[in-house]
């Protein structure tokens, strides 16, 4: 799995979960080719403990893109007053801090 997602993280970085055509097309696809090859062993493994993995594997990958899809709720609510007051005011430009500070939007009329 790694092998198959390595090449898209390092030719994108982080703009590959950004975009949703990166994001299906070099993690979706991926995924479903090791889903369908790990079905496969399940279901003609000549032993055993080779079905036991590919089961696992499956097991531990859903959990996973269960574990990772699911989005975490937002920690921070911005007090929007401020800027609700700056806008009714006419300014020229309004600025509104988000995630904990460390982001600003800017609103210019």
């Amino acid at each position: 799995m790694a092998v198959l997602l390595g090449s898209a993280v390092h030719a994108y970085g982080d703009a590959m979960i950004a975009s949703s055509f990166h994001f299906q097309r070099h993690i979706v696809i991926p995924v479903a080719i090791v889903v369908v090859l790990l079905v496969a062993v399940v279901g003609q493994a000549p032993t055993r403990w080779i079905a036991g993995a590919a089961s696992l594997w499956l097991v531990i990958g859903a959990a996973a893109m269960i574990h990772d899809f699911v989005p975490e709720p937002y920690p921070y609510r911005p007090d929007l007053n401020v800027l609700q007051e700056c806008v009714d005011s006419g300014a020229a430009t309004c600025r509104q801090p988000i995630f904990d500070g460390t982001w600003t939007v800017e609103l210019r009329q």
